[in-house]
C-alpha cells in the first residue's frame, strides 16, 4: 500500500494546468492565511498560493506547476497533501464526520482519504 501511495505521490502535478481549491472551514478565525506549497523532487518546499479566510470560505486558485501539493492549515498546524490531476480542476475542502479537514477531488485524492481514514 505504502508504494502504491509513493507512486501516486509522484504524479500529484500536471505542469500545465490551472486548479482551484474551494470549501469552508469551520471554526477557522477570519483573515487566517492558508498556504500551498509545492515540494519538488530535490526535497525543497516553493510557495505556490496563499488565501485568506472569510467567513470560513477559502478560496485558493493555483496556476504553479509543482511535484507534489501540500495545504497548511495555521491553526490545526496540519498538512494537507494535494494530489492534482489534470481531468480534474476543482478540488473542495470538506469536513469529515470526526470533524478532521480533508480535500476532495480527483482519484488520487480519494485513494489517499481511504487510507488516511484507516
Amino acid at each position: 500500500m505504502t508504494a502504491g501511495l509513493l507512486l501516486l505521490m509522484g504524479a500529484a502535478c500536471n505542469r500545465s494546468q490551472s486548479y482551484e481549491i474551494t470549501g469552508s472551514i469551520p471554526g477557522m478565525e477570519e483573515g487566517a492565511t492558508i498556504e500551498l506549497t509545492g515540494v519538488a523532487a530535490d526535497g525543497k518546499d516553493s510557495l505556490l498560493a496563499t488565501a485568506a479566510v472569510s467567513g470560513e470560505a477559502v478560496r485558493i486558485p493555483v496556476d504553479r506547476s509543482c511535484e507534489m501539493a501540500c495545504l497548511n492549515l495555521p491553526e490545526t498546524r496540519r498538512k494537507l497533501p494535494v494530489f492534482f490531476e489534470p481531468e480534474v480542476t476543482d478540488y473542495r475542502l470538506a469536513v469529515d464526520t470526526a470533524g478532521q479537514v480533508r480535500i476532495e477531488g480527483g482519484a488520487l485524492q480519494r485513494v489517499w482519504n481511504e487510507y488516511q481514514a484507516g
